[in-house]
């Protein structure tokens, strides 16, 4: 990766604009921008995968093609998007395009200048570098851990993600965030447990720190009762602190395992979380990557471009509430509402627990701009973030 690609890919996307502005012919444009920021955002994971380490820009890559943009150009190209039945006019569809690859256009620049940026290495004493997490904490995660869940009650965290379910925690929004510290400090103890391990080998008290952590996450983060992202997320987390994955090898099966999950494994998950009894021979593994409401952000990002044209932009405010999102209303009452939320409002969907990728927060409140300043961050951090793992 250098800057002549990145210059003479940046050069494709402006003629692919000013192509689609001449001729108007904004649904081909908007599948040409969509097939650049694949290549963009392709370049960053590549790069994560040939190098050692690496897996931020792995992770990155995973995402961003597999759950938001390969499936935005399905919805482009076929004008059908998951929710309603709702249907975009070229130029919002063509715009929503426009701010995914500038996005990814930026967000590959910042990469390379991180990674021709050299990386500082500071000496590090020897009794540092194998720090021993204490039994204690990691006890004391789990305790904390089982303290939210029977607070909230055990029924919040194994249900499915279709049925209802009662609990004596005050507000939906408390309840939300008491569930996600308790589905985060298993996680860390885990981690922890796992890190001992590393330092000190499987001894008896190795072994039953990670019993517990493993058992704290088992009942927090039940398969049926999360997000798909967020399980996947919990497992790679997991994974990272049990076994060295920073060989270019484990990341390119790694890649190749969620490629193969996305149609089959990720169907089936949706199929218990949310099917009816009887149907689980109907699931299309192929129609999941074009129809599934679980594959949305593009969706997403068109709903914010009508609310952006229609209301101008936030600047800033959305970042802002997002950042203090632990504050209560009760004390903040104009906090703003979640920037997905705003936009399924805005078009008419019956519920408005909808999230809204990166590159729509960031349209949302500084429009263009912003995607140029944000992608050129979070390429920049990412890669920087990588190579520092590695020191």
């Amino acid at each position: 990766m250098n800057f002549i690609t990145l210059s003479i890919a940046l050069l494709i996307t402006f003629v692919t604009y000013a192509a689609a502005v001449l001729w108007g012919d904004h649904s081909g444009a908007a599948l040409a921008l969509l097939a650049l920021a694949v290549m963009f955002v392709a370049c960053i994971m590549i790069s994560g995968i040939v190098e050692r380490g690496g897996l931020l820009r792995v992770l990155f890559g995973v995402y961003f093609i597999l759950g938001y943009i390969f499936p935005g150009m399905l919805h482009a190209a076929s004008g059908a998007y998951p929710y309603f039945g709702i249907t975009y006019d070229e130029e919002t569809v063509f715009t929503a395009s426009l701010i995914v690859v500038i996005f990814a256009a930026f967000a590959l620049l910042g990469s390379t200048l991180a990674s021709l940026r050299p990386h500082r290495q500071f000496p590090v004493e020897q009794d540092a570098l194998v720090p021993q997490m204490r039994v204690g904490a990691i006890v004391g995660l789990c305790a904390m851990t089982m303290v939210l869940v029977l607070l909230i009650g055990p029924s919040a965290f194994i249900r499915r993600r279709s049925d209802e379910f009662m609990t004596g925690v005050g507000s939906f929004e408390t309840l939300l965030i008491l569930m996600s510290i308790a589905r985060s400090l298993p996680v860390l103890a885990v981690c922890a447990s796992l890190h001992r391990r590393w330092c000190g080998g499987w001894s008896l008290t190795n072994i039953a720190l990670f019993s517990l952590s493993l058992i704290c996450v088992s009942v927090t983060n039940f398969p049926l009762a999360v997000p798909r992202f967020a399980l996947v997320g919990v497992v790679v987390t997991v994974l990272h602190f049990a076994v060295d994955i920073s060989a270019p090898r484990f990341k390119f099966l790694f890649v190749a395992s969620v490629v193969a999950g996305i149609v089959t494994v990720f169907p089936l998950l949706s199929f218990l979380q949310r099917g009816v009894e009887g149907t689980a021979f109907e699931i299309n593994p192929l129609s999941y990557l074009a129809i599934s409401v679980d594959l949305d952000g593009f969706q997403s990002t068109a709903n914010i471009v009508q609310v952006v044209d229609a209301n101008k932009l936030y600047w800033g405010w959305q970042l802002l509430s997002s950042a203090f999102f632990w504050v209560p209303r009760s004390i903040w009452p104009d906090k703003g509402q979640p920037s997905g939320a705003i936009g399924a409002d805005y078009v008419g969907y019956p519920f408005n627990n909808i999230s809204a990728p990166l590159p729509s927060e960031l349209y949302i409140d500084f429009g263009f701009v912003g995607c140029m300043i944000g992608g050129l961050l979070v390429g920049y951090l990412i890669t920087r973030l990588d190579r520092s793992f590695l020191h």
